[in-house]
């Protein structure tokens, strides 16, 4: 669990810095169809992450209620564990969030420059 927090960080710079790069944008052309696409491959990468991690935490939380495996001394580590997913979750959410975003100010810049020309 700990690695998915790892990955969620990873992409979260990955999407900073996309996201700095499209607040240039309009003095930089080279931040066109290439960055579109590295959008794209975030958002993807969040996606599949998060596909991931929901199930696992439905498995643990059906562990804790309904399996004689889990005894009273290991009720803390699966918390432990499902904290960790849940924080992976939401910061994956965040994610998608901010590339939501920076999608969104592309094509008003888009837009905006195409109505100008």
């Amino acid at each position: 669990m700990d690695d998915y927090l790892e990955v969620v960080e990873e992409l979260e710079d990955r999407a900073d810095e996309l996201e700095s790069i499209v607040f240039r944008a309009d003095q930089d052309p080279a931040a066109g169809p290439s960055k579109q696409l590295e959008i794209l491959r975030i958002r993807r990468d969040a996606v599949q992450l998060r596909r991931h991690a929901v199930p696992m935490r439905q498995l643990i939380d059906r562990l804790a209620d309904d399996s004689e495996l889990v005894t009273p001394p290991l009720v803390p580590y699966l918390r432990d564990v499902t904290d960790h997913l849940l924080r992976s979750i939401e910061l994956t959410d965040g994610v998608r969030e901010i590339l939501t975003t920076v999608v969104d100010i592309r094509t008003t810049s888009s837009r905006r420059i195409s109505a100008i020309q």
